[in-house]
């Protein structure tokens, strides 16, 4: 069926709390999934429904459904009652909202309108690591002047990425004189001890990849810590990969020393990228240097396939800067309605603002309508700090 245009009504708004109904709307969801214009991993049924059995709970799961007629425009998977967020946690390196481009803006002032409404018993939505950029966000800010919101956001978080523009040797020979020697480390590495990365990516090699991905798991730091994606979670990592290879999404990227498994990266391909959701290595075997052998991998897949990115995530450490060949800056935004508990709850957020202010204190937050701006110098680069080269 083709998408309906702006001069259809306005979406009717069905408010989900049952698993068994979200059951239903798959299909529905998964044409959404594919029609939006951005990245939208984890907003997909294969993250979401395994996320719901693992973490969720339907006591506290509040989905929000767009319909216009029988298509679904707009899925918006909170969780909370009188302040309702995202389904998020650690394991969600970053946010979006799912609305199809031909009807963003209808779909949501819907949305604002709903919040706004006494029988919704909200005061406060929170969207958490939502790029900066993103035309939600864009059509956001225009509504919520319009109707009246407040807004505080704050800029905390940058997700590393990596442009694929050429070969692997030309990346190689862009970067650092420090990169290139680790490059060069890695594949002595390689040689000496024979090692080689598979890529998998149907259902058949996963199940028999599984078992060593949980022996990995356990042998890395997150798993020593009770943290392991494939030794604990009750199955979710196990889940989402299955349901991600069924859906011809999943890149495992498995590296073997001889034909042992001793660490892998997970990804998914969206919207013409890579995303890299999980990584594990054997924490014993710092030399053979486990992440450059799969990266110059997932690199070289990428480039011959036509991907243009590779999304390392939000969790910094020094050798995704490495890699990064620019950072995509994340907001944490909360709304609030123009009603009595709206300004209640807004209240505090933008004392603390004031004050800090006042008090010439750094800040990396607007609190609108108030403070709509922050201070000149403090939004951040998109550019990685160098890494000093070694003598």
């Amino acid at each position: 069926m083709a998408w309906r245009g702006s001069s259809d009504p306005p979406p009717r708004l069905e408010e989900i709390c049952s698993f068994a109904r979200l059951g239903e709307i798959v299909p529905a969801w998964e044409r959404l999934a594919g029609a939006v214009d951005h990245p939208a991993a984890f907003l997909r049924p294969a993250w979401l429904l395994p996320w719901l059995a693992t973490f969720g709970s339907e006591l506290s799961t509040r989905f929000i459904a767009a319909w216009i007629g029988d298509e679904l425009v707009g899925l918006f998977p909170f969780h909370g009652r009188r302040e309702v967020a995202c389904l998020q946690n650690d394991h969600t390196p970053e946010g979006e909202l799912l609305v199809h481009p031909g009807h963003r803006a209808s779909v949501l002032s819907a949305l604002l309108d709903w919040i706004t409404q006494a029988g919704s018993g909200v005061a406060a939505l929170h969207l958490e690591r939502v790029p900066a950029g993103s035309p939600n966000l864009q059509v956001l800010d225009v509504l919520l002047r319009e109707k009246r919101f407040f807004l505080h956001e704050s800029s905390y978080w940058q997700s590393r990425h990596t442009q694929v523009k050429g070969s692997f040797e030309e990346f190689a020979k862009s970067r650092s004189k420090n990169f290139r020697k680790q490059v060069k480390r890695a594949l002595r590495a390689q040689g000496e001890r024979g090692l080689r990365v598979e890529t998998i990516s149907e259902h058949g090699a996963l199940e028999r990849t599984l078992a060593e991905l949980t022996s990995v798991s356990g042998a890395s730091w997150q798993g020593k810590s009770g943290n392991g994606a494939f030794a604990s979670d009750a199955g979710f990592y196990r889940e989402i990969t299955t349901r991600f290879a069924n859906g011809d999404a999943l890149r495992l990227f498995v590296c073997r020393e001889g034909e042992r498994c001793i660490g892998y990266v997970l990804c998914v391909v969206e919207q013409g990228g890579l995303e890299a959701l999980k990584s594990e290595f054997d924490e014993t075997l710092g030399d053979h240097m486990i992440g450059w052998q799969i990266y110059r991998a997932m690199y070289e897949h990428a480039d011959r396939h036509g991907l243009s990115d590779i999304n390392s995530g939000s969790w910094v450490t020094e050798f995704k800067d490495r890699w990064a060949t620019h950072e995509v800056e994340l907001v944490s935004v909360s709304l609030y309605p123009p009603t009595f508990a709206g300004s209640l709850r807004f209240l505090p957020h933008l004392g603390k603002e004031i004050v800090k202010r006042v008090a010439g204190r750094p800040t990396v937050t607007r609190c609108y309508p108030l403070f709509d701006e922050v201070p000149e110098g403090r939004r951040r680069s998109t550019i990685p700090p160098a890494i000093a080269d070694d003598d």
